[in-house]
Parts: structure tokens; C-alpha cells; sequence
């Protein structure tokens, strides 16, 4: 355990990180574009969404948009229920049905939450770029 004096400091430097760093208003636009980036990426992904032909319908579309679709396809292929020879290229436990809306919502949130900041930028600049 720490002294009265220690927990003291520590509270302090919390209160202070709080509100010069994590709370300073010059991370407003930041957040603004954190925010539409993921939003957006969400958004295109889950337009794709069409049940059983989901990745029918993301294959389709593949072509036009390889960073964003085609990491997408690949993540998908190791982690829904599958009947076809994937099943046993893989052996990742089977996450998510497909045919689920929710299981890929699901999939999609954890698929944006593995990018790092480099890649969702990339993938945004693909989807607004003609």
C-alpha cells in the first residue's frame, strides 16, 4: 500500500492528465475525425450486409475497394461458420454467423477495433477517393 503522501501525488497527476491531456480541447478535431472515420468504415461495411450472400455481396464490391473489402473478406474467412475448404485452412474458433445481422455488426466493431491508426486512415482515404 502507499503512504497518505503518495496517494496524494498519484490523485494529483491523475486530476492533472485528465484535464490537460485527455480532456484538452485541442483533441476536438482529433476525436471529430477519429469518429467519422470509424463511423464510416462501419457504415460501408454494414451497407454491404445481405445475409447468406454477404461476402458474395463484399467480393462484388471488392474490386473498387481491396484495402477496405479485401482485409475485411480475409478477417470474415477466419472467424464465421463456413462450409467450404477454409474451415479446415483455419483453425480459429468460429466467432460469427454471418447470416446473424448482429453476429456482423458484431464482427464489424471487432474487426475496426483490431486496425491501428494508420490502416482505418488508409481504409477511409480508399472509400473517399474516386
Amino acid at each position: 500500500t502507499f503512504s497518505k503522501k503518495y496517494v496524494d501525488l498519484i490523485n494529483q497527476v491523475k486530476q492533472f492528465n485528465s484535464e490537460e491531456i485527455y480532456k484538452h480541447s485541442r483533441l476536438e478535431p482529433f476525436k471529430n475525425y477519429a469518429k467519422l472515420i470509424i463511423n464510416s468504415i462501419y457504415n460501408f461495411l454494414l451497407d454491404k450486409y445481405s445475409g447468406k450472400n454477404t461476402l458474395a455481396k463484399l467480393n462484388k464490391h471488392k474490386a473498387g475497394f481491396p484495402l477496405t473489402i479485401g482485409y475485411f473478406i480475409e478477417w470474415l474467412e477466419k472467424y464465421t461458420l463456413r462450409t467450404n475448404s477454409l474451415s479446415k485452412k483455419y483453425a480459429n474458433e468460429v466467432i460469427y454467423d454471418l447470416e446473424d445481422k448482429q453476429d456482423y455488426k458484431q464482427a464489424i466493431v471487432d474487426y475496426i477495433s483490431g486496425m491501428t491508426d494508420a490502416f482505418a486512415i488508409r481504409a477511409f482515404n480508399e472509400l473517399i477517393n474516386f
